[in-house]
């Protein structure tokens, strides 16, 4: 059974492996491997984790795995999401996202936004997210495809 908790500064090397694993196995259909190299380096960036204690950032757990977190700013921003590869399809960012939408109407944010992936961008079009803008962003040197939704809560 899955169980959500909120992320301790403990689980930053397990929460970490999660992100590269996945970006790396997953988001790799999508885009080349100097992307994903790139997006998720072998070690993580400063920028990358350092707001995860000051944000909400609720992990999704079975038995004592990390099996996918979100990451929600106080502004509305969700600043990752993120599923195991190997636990895709199970329901699992669904259960993330809602606690995500359950902490932003607990703030008062009334729309929430992000920055989708090519391959997410189905997953968050059934949450409810409608695409604002189509964009390509440089990251550390690499150019990504990238697509700015929103959603009202």
């Amino acid at each position: 059974m899955i169980k959500l908790r909120t992320y301790h500064s403990s689980d930053l090397r397990e929460l970490y492996q999660l992100f590269y694993e996945t970006v790396h196995r997953i988001n790799c259909k999508d885009y080349t491997q100097s992307q994903v190299d790139v997006w998720a380096p072998k070690e993580p960036l400063p920028s990358l984790v350092g707001d995860l204690e000051k944000n909400f950032t609720c992990l999704a757990v079975l038995g004592d795995q990390i099996v996918g977190f979100v990451e929600l700013t106080p502004e509305g921003l969700i600043k990752a999401l993120y599923t195991h590869f190997e636990m895709q399809g199970r329901g699992i960012g669904r259960l993330l996202l809602e606690s995500a939408f359950e902490e932003a109407q607990r703030l008062g944010i009334n729309e929430l936004y992000l920055e989708s992936s090519l391959t997410a961008r189905p997953f968050y079009e059934k949450m409810g997210f409608m695409v604002k803008e189509e964009r390509s962003k440089d990251v550390r040197g690499e150019c990504f495809d990238i697509i700015i939704m929103t959603r009202h809560l």
